[in-house]
Order: structure tokens, then C-alpha cells, then sequence
């Protein structure tokens, strides 16, 4: 796993940490996104309107 992360990070122009830190920022993002999407798409209780 390091030797691909470090031929992406040399590819990129970038040192080994700068790529790690994008791919974990990149991965927290997506999670992040997923998750706020999910809370989204998830029903609402149907509550009765009070009088």
C-alpha cells in the first residue's frame, strides 16, 4: 500500500504525507456526504398537527 500511495503521490508532484492526508480528507468527505444524504432521504415521522 505504501509503494502505490507513494507512485500517486509522485505522479501528483506531491510528498507522501500531502497525498495521505488528501486521500483521508477525501475519504471523510465522501463518509461525511454519505451520511448527511442518508439523513436526507430517511422518512419523517408523521406526526398528528396539534389543534
Amino acid at each position: 500500500m505504501h509503494e502505490r500511495i507513494s507512485q500517486m503521490a509522485t505522479a501528483e508532484g506531491v510528498s507522501l504525507n500531502t497525498m495521505l492526508l488528501t486521500l483521508i480528507a477525501d475519504a471523510y468527505g465522501w463518509r461525511s456526504a454519505t451520511e448527511e444524504a442518508a439523513k436526507e432521504t430517511k422518512p419523517r415521522s408523521k406526526r398528528k398537527a396539534a389543534a
